[in-house]
């Protein structure tokens, strides 16, 4: 199974997504639109937080993979090395040929472990890359939650002094 990721990553914090990165309303004269669109920015910084958790996870997963591919391929090429190593035996007299692997079997068998330690280590950095980004996109949703509950106090207040 291959996953692939796009990593989109701005000095800004602005990550392609409306509501990320983006100030806070100014508080202009609609006190209702202010909290309509801080509203849907935290509504966007959620879904985004949501979307970076879940590939996050989908990264870990594709990790995990390579990770039992890499073992399992070092572990063939060990055994073939091993292997390699007892070509003939000598036992009262009689030789044996216990040839097992051939050096093309053993070049072979180093190959495929170093591609599965290369897809680790590919892996590894996407899983790393999405656990920030995921990291990233849940801070900017507690500050738009922080700004929506402001906004809202704001409103709030300008209400009750009006009433």
């Amino acid at each position: 199974m291959t996953h692939s990721s796009t990593v989109i990553d701005r000095p800004d914090g602005h990550n392609g997504h409306p509501g990320l990165g983006e100030t806070p309303p100014s508080g202009g004269l609609n006190g209702s639109s202010d909290l309509v669109e801080v509203a849907r920015s935290y509504a966007t910084a959620v879904l985004v937080a949501e979307e970076m958790s879940s590939a996050a996870q989908e990264a870990e997963t594709a990790l995990y993979r390579a990770d039992i591919d890499a073992i399992t391929a070092i572990n063939a090429d060990w055994e073939a090395k091993i292997n390699s190593e007892s070509t003939s035996a000598n036992e009262m007299g009689f030789t044996a040929d216990l040839s097992r692997c051939k050096t093309g079997d053993l070049a072979e068998t180093g190959r495929l472990a170093q591609v599965a330690k290369l897809r680790y280590q590919q892996c590894r950095a996407v899983a790393l890359q999405t656990e920030l980004n995921a990291g990233e996109a849940t801070r900017a949703a507690e500050a738009a939650e922080i700004r929506l509950l402001e906004t809202a106090r704001r409103l709030d207040t300008r209400e009750a002094m009006t009433t």
